[in-house]
């Protein structure tokens, strides 16, 4: 159904869209672009800040609906459990067979690992497919799908080419469904998709698996592995987990 909130989600798309048009024509001065990560992070600000002001002005969502909806109160054991089960695993067998990249730094790993992914789980996952969700009613194909596309697509840019740049887009969309859906499973709450996502980055990172989402063998078998055990866990550990802390059961 589309209503005031949709058509903010929409205006919503197309500011985080134009972020770096936007920022551009701020004309920061070359001292501040020049810091590492400054302008990454001020595009990701600028994308939540953003997707708020818009819900709030346009589609009448109050703040304290928004941060409802992301569910960023609500990380019990389960969770912890649940993210535990799929990268301890995971990094001991890269420890074992693989080897650290020496050029990722600290710095790196802070933002490209964690807080990048915290913000787009933020934009992308809460402020557009939760608010679909939980506030508009829409099902979750509908709710998930127009994020997703969007969600590749700033991703293909990546891209060294144009066949590059599909890959990573298809890729990247698909990984936006998966983690709307887990959004969506347990019960409305960004810390699963937020766990998996810094979970993937960071050791694609950490173990030099490729420049971009799109890797080798090994990382690509690693990565569909988790991605397999987090759906497996999802959709038939809930009652197992229940027991360290979910108050609810998972949808």
């Amino acid at each position: 159904m589309i209503n005031r909130v949709s058509i903010a989600i929409l205006l919503g798309l197309i500011a985080v869209a134009m972020d770096t048009i936007v920022l551009k024509a701020l004309n920061l001065p070359r001292a501040y672009t020049g810091i590492p990560y400054l302008w990454p992070a001020l595009t990701n600000a600028y994308d939540i800040a953003a997707m708020i002001i818009l819900l709030r002005v346009a589609g009448g969502v109050s703040f304290a609906q928004q941060w409802g909806v992301l569910g960023l109160n609500r990380l019990n054991r389960a969770v912890i459990i649940w993210g535990l089960l799929l990268f301890v695993p995971a990094y001991a067998v890269l420890a074992t067979i693989g080897s650290l990249d020496s050029t990722v730094t600290g710095q790196d790993l802070a933002f490209k690992g964690v807080a990048f992914p915290i913000a787009e789980e933020i934009v992308f996952r809460g402020l557009m497919t939760g608010i679909l969700l939980v506030v508009c009613g829409w099902r979750f194909l509908a709710a998930a799908l127009i994020p997703a596309i969007a969600f590749g697509l700033v991703h293909a840019a990546q891209g060294a080419d144009l066949i590059e740049a599909s890959q990573l887009a298809a890729i990247t969309a698909a990984g936006s469904l998966l983690f709307g859906w887990l959004y969506f499973r347990w019960n409305a709450t960004l810390w699963p998709p937020i766990i998996l996502h810094i979970g993937l980055n960071s050791l694609w990172m950490a173990f030099a698996l490729g420049d971009n989402a799109i890797g080798g063998w090994i990382g690509n078998g690693l990565r569909l592995t988790v991605v397999i055990a987090a759906i497996v866990l999802t959709l038939y550990g809930q009652r197992w987990l229940a027991h360290f802390g979910l108050k609810e059961p998972c949808r």
